[in-house]
């Protein structure tokens, strides 16, 4: 995730990757971008799952995350101001990640 965020290993897009652009660094694979914005997220999630691990007793340095799902859980209304007055819904899907890890080898 670091190197995700520093630009210097991309992710690859298999699906919904229409106008994304080609990266040489993919192996297997063309489409790929950079998503700094969800890699800290996840950076931040993993070290919250470390922090609650350690927390209910557990040692946090070695679980292993074995699922991983993110759910759609709604929107959040928004406006976008147009001309004459009026305005056009400009919502924010959100979601809920769902992260599992266990302790040990898997």
């Amino acid at each position: 995730l670091d190197d995700v965020i520093a630009e210097r290993q991309s992710v690859a897009f298999r699906q919904h990757n229409t106008g994304v652009g080609h990266r040489s660094d993919i192996d297997g694979w063309d489409a790929g971008r950079y998503p700094e914005k969800a890699s800290k997220a996840f950076k931040e999630l993993i070290a919250n799952v470390k922090a609650n691990a350690t927390e209910q007793g557990f040692d946090g340095s070695s679980m292993t995350i074995t699922h991983v799902a993110a759910h759609k859980v709604g929107e959040r209304q928004g406006r976008k101001p147009r001309a004459f007055g009026s305005a056009d819904p400009w919502n924010t899907t959100l979601c809920d990640v769902e992260l599992i890890a266990e302790e040990g080898d898997i």
